[in-house]
This record gives structure tokens, C-alpha cells and sequence, in this order.
């Protein structure tokens, strides 16, 4: 890189001894840190008697995953550096002559010419600490004359300018423009995001350089659910995959397929496109062909099960608020047939056409939809189906759901409480609300219950017990309480079912993996593996 003397930080994790390398996933930790610790032996050993080294022991106390240990990383890495600082000192400078350096590094090194989109050297650059951009204290009264992209991703500059949140014309904000450049990252599409304060012409500006991941925008997600219910002697099983493109277009656009096999087999595709550069609104399509198991149960005994097979559109258009909310509006449209497999004589195969109006609210705060750690997450949603519209029946539908997540260290409490209610008790068969299975009243068989009303609370815990590169590991345990109604007369806190279950699990990147055991109080149990996010 040219320079006369390195100074170096090794604060690479040691690999594992022998002794240490006690399970699978200690063993993937170990092959991750060959292939990262090669590279770091020979950059050690380029390494010179002027150079100065300084060898922080984090050992397996902090691994670069652990962002909530920065402050005692600090503490200890400034205490092996002052080990050095004899060495050090020759190094500095007085401080007239460091602002001076310090200006000189906040000058442009490129620009974009008008010819041809290249990155070229100015062709007069101001050096003084007098006309440069100076260091950190000086910077925020500076004036934003310019602001240029450096973009290889489909995504417009325009777009990437809005998410950026800072204008030309403002006063730099240090604290903004590295917010802006978060939300930027956030897109969920680029491998990095930096920015450079420059100096040209006698304009002080921001350049943003954003590069697309190199190994590729688009993503595959699975899913798996397979449950045991020990007390009924019955199974569930279910495997699918999705396949996510993004960015569809230089809007920020998405689509989304997925399919799935096992005992409720189906497929969908989704788009969802913002109508402007700044994201703020957008229309969502939704087309899907499902075949759902439905069941009715008496004391826990299944009296009849259905296939109701369905084919549906939701078409919808909404407004983001900022980034933490959306409201939409929207038509579901769906027509199907229900066919009995197993019942009572009197039952009857039928099919059924359903159209209905929705409109929803909606707050995400959380911090993650796998595993959250800290923040909130709420949904409203109000249902109108009509005739007019292509239904068999008229009635209306309201829902809502939120979730809370409080950290302290490694340890995280999470709440969730959901009403849903059909104000006239007369929705169809198919438009019932379900509950049953993992941490949704855990111990019962998927959807075991169903009825013109539900309720729901939780409260859960989880601990982390182990993270590195490419995987952290969970136990957790819930406590669950809720019941559905037929009539909204029957509604009683005295008649709902208590549950609970214990659970590990792993958040990767292909999907949250969890395996639990649950029961509830009316003496049904079951095991669970699922892979996927049974929290929402």
C-alpha cells in the first residue's frame, strides 16, 4: 500500500485446540477461522522492525460478533496499546501539522467527469487547512455544496439520494449522513456502503460509494414444519422454499415465489413496487393456490377433517410512514372448494367464492423478524366482505397483533397478546380464525381450534447461548394463554387454554431453525421441529 510504517492490530480469535473442538458447530468455527487466520499469518509476516504491532488479548472472550462486549473490547484494546506508546509517540506530529494532514485527507481524490462517468482527479484541489474539509471538530459547521453517487447497483441515484436524508444546500451532520448511509446498507443489497468528504473547486461535498454484493443481490429462504402430537398419535409435515429478486428494478422493486409440499401444499408469487423514487408509496400483488388440512374439534377430538383447496388474488396499494410503518388498503379475492374426508353424514362437499375489502395499519420497530431482541411490532386490520364484490356472504372481520422484544445482555423477554373477532358470528367455514400449534398455544395440533373469535397472549424468554460467523444459538421457554369462541357470547377469560414449551434454536442465513416440546392443560403434548418464524 506504500507505507514507510504499519501500524497493525491483530484481533483475530484464536483458533481451537483439540480439546475444544466439541460439536458440529465448533468445528465450522474452526474452518471458518483457517481460512480467515491464513491471510492474517501472512500479513504478520510481511511485517518490519520499524512496523508496531499491537496484539489485543480478546482470545474467545470477544468474537467480532459480539457488538454488545465493544465497550470492555476498548477498554482492553486501549490497555495493550498504551503498552506501545513509547513507539507510538515517535510517530506524532505536532497538532498544527496534523490539521494540516488531517484537511489533506478530506480533499477529493476523484470526481465524476461528464464525459464518460469515470472517476478522475480533479483538476484543482485546495490543500490548506484553511480551504480542506478539517477534522472531525470542524466538520459539522461545513456547507454541503454536493453530493455524488458512486453506485454499481440497479438502484437510481435518485432513490439512493432520499434514503441518504441529507440535501445539498445543509449543514453536514455527521450523525445524519452516517444514519443515512445505514438506512442505504439496510436495502439489504450491497456488500458495502462508505462515504468520502471532499474538496473541489472550492466546494466541500459527499461522495458515496455503494457496492452491490458480489456474490448477489437475490436470496433462496426454507421452511419446515414438522410437529408430533404424542397425545393423539398424529404428525404434520411440511417443506418449502422461496426465492426472492431483488432489486427487481432501479425503484427498489421485489418479487417473490415460493412453494411448498407436505400436508399443506401450495405456491404463491408476490410483487411489490414503489410508485416513486422515495419509496413512500406502492402497490403490492399477491396470487396463490393453496390445499389447507382444516379440522373441527370437540374436547380435543377431531369430529371432521377438510380439504378446503383455494385459488386467490390480493391486490393492494399503500403509503410507507417513514421507516417504521405502512398503512395499505387493498381486495382479496378467492374462489375454492371445500371437500370432506372424514365426518359426520350430514356434512356436505360445497364450494364457496370469497371477495372482501381490507384495510390495514401497520408499526415494525423490531430489530429482527427472526429471533428480536429489543424494539415493537404491531398490526390493525379491519375486513368488509360483500356480495357485490364476488362473496357468498356478507360479514366483517377485525384483527389485531403486537409484539415486544426487552433485552439485557444475552437474555430477551418477548410478549405478544392478538384479538381477532367476527362482529356478527357469521363468517364461513374457510374465513375462521385458527390457533394451535408451535408458540401459538403450543402442545395442540396445528390449527386445532377454530372459531368466529380468538384470543391470544404470550409471554416468552430466550437466552443466547452461543454465536460466531455463521450461526447463534438459542434456549428459550413460553408461557401461552387463548382460545377460540363460536359465538362472541361465549367469549370468557375463565374458558381459555394455558400452554407452554420449551424450544433451542439456531439463527442462520438461510432460515431461524427451532426445535421444541410443548404441552397445554388439556393434556395434549407434541414435538416440533420448524424451520422459518412461528413468532408472527
Amino acid at each position: 500500500m506504500g507505507a514507510d510504517i504499519v501500524i497493525a492490530i491483530d484481533i483475530s480469535t484464536p483458533l481451537l485446540t483439540e480439546q475444544e473442538l466439541t460439536s458440529a458447530l465448533k468445528m465450522a468455527e474452526q474452518l471458518t477461522g483457517l481460512l480467515t487466520r491464513r491471510n492474517t499469518e501472512r500479513q504478520l509476516a510481511s511485517l518490519t522492525s520499524r512496523d508496531v504491532l499491537i496484539v489485543p488479548p480478546l482470545g474467545h472472550l470477544i468474537t467480532s460478533a459480539d457488538f454488545d462486549k465493544a465497550q470492555l473490547a476498548i477498554e482492553i484494546g486501549e490497555k495493550e496499546a498504551r503498552k506501545q506508546q513509547n513507539r507510538l509517540r515517535r510517530l506524532s506530529v505536532p497538532g498544527t501539522r496534523y490539521n494540516s494532514s488531517m484537511a489533506k485527507q478530506h480533499v477529493a481524490a476523484s470526481t465524476r467527469t461528464a464525459a464518460d462517468g469515470s472517476w478522475s482527479k480533479p483538476g484543482s484541489l485546495e490543500s490548506s487547512t484553511e480551504a480542506g474539509i478539517e477534522a472531525a471538530a470542524e466538520v459539522n459547521d461545513r456547507m454541503i455544496d454536493f453530493i455524488r453517487f458512486d453506485n454499481d447497483s440497479k438502484l437510481s441515484n435518485v432513490l439512493l439520494a432520499n434514503l441518504l436524508g441529507v440535501r445539498e444546500g445543509e449543514y453536514l451532520d455527521l450523525d445524519r449522513l452516517e444514519e443515512g448511509v445505514g438506512r442505504i446498507y439496510g436495502q439489504g443489497i450491497f456488500e458495502s456502503v462508505t462515504y468520502e468528504l471532499v474538496h473541489d473547486n472550492g466546494d466541500d461535498g459527499v461522495i458515496i460509494k455503494a457496492r452491490k454484493r458480489s456474490w448477489g443481490t437475490d436470496f433462496l429462504q426454507f421452511g419446515l414444519e414438522l410437529s408430533v402430537d404424542t397425545s393423539a398419535g398424529d404428525s404434520r409435515f411440511n417443506i418449502g422454499a422461496a426465492y426472492t429478486k431483488m432489486p427487481l428494478n432501479d425503484r427498489n422493486g421485489e418479487w417473490r415465489t415460493g412453494i411448498q409440499f407436505g400436508e399443506d401444499p401450495g405456491i404463491f408469487t408476490e410483487i411489490y413496487q414503489p410508485l416513486g423514487y422515495d419509496g413512500k408509496y406502492f402497490v403490492n400483488g399477491v396470487a396463490s393456490y393453496w390445499r389447507t388440512n382444516f379440522r373441527l374439534f370437540t374436547d380435543g377430538k377431531a369430529l371432521s377433517e377438510y380439504h378446503v383447496t383455494t385459488a386467490s388474488i390480493d391486490l393492494a396499494a399503500g403509503m410507507n410512514l417513514g421507516y417504521w410503518g405502512e398503512i395499505r388498503g387493498g381486495y382479496r379475492g378467492e374462489v375454492g372448494e371445500v371437500d370432506i374426508l372424514t365426518g359426520l353424514n350430514n356434512l356436505q362437499d360445497y364450494d364457496f367464492n370469497n371477495g372482501a375489502l381490507y384495510l390495514r395499519f401497520s408499526v415494525d420497530k423490531l430489530d429482527s423478524a427472526t429471533f428480536p431482541t429489543m424494539g415493537y411490532l404491531m398490526r390493525m386490520e379491519g375486513l368488509l366482505s360483500r356480495e357485490f364484490l364476488g362473496a357468498d356472504d356478507d360479514f366483517e372481520q377485525l384483527g389485531l397483533m403486537s409484539v415486544g422484544a426487552k433485552s439485557w445482555g444475552d437474555n430477551t423477554l418477548l410478549g405478544r397478546i392478538s384479538y381477532n373477532t367476527t362482529p356478527g358470528d357469521d363468517a364461513p367455514l374457510q374465513n375462521m380464525f385458527q390457533m394451535g400449534g408451535f408458540l401459538n398455544l403450543s402442545g395442540l395440533q396445528q390449527n386445532q381450534l377454530s372459531g368466529q373469535h380468538a384470543a391470544f397472549a404470550s409471554l416468552g424468554y430466550q437466552r443466547r447461548l452461543f454465536k460466531n460467523r455463521l450461526v447463534q444459538a438459542y434456549a428459550g421457554v413460553s408461557l401461552e394463554s387463548g382460545n377460540t369462541w363460536k359465538d362472541s357470547g361465549d367469549i370468557s377469560l375463565s374458558d381459555t387454554i394455558t400452554a407452554g414449551s420449551i424450544f433451542l434454536g439456531l439463527d442462520n442465513a438461510l432460515a431461524p431453525l427451532y426445535f421444541g416440546y410443548g404441552y397445554a392443560d388439556t393434556g395434549d403434548d407434541s414435538f416440533y421441529l420448524f424451520m422459518g418464524n412461528p413468532w408472527f
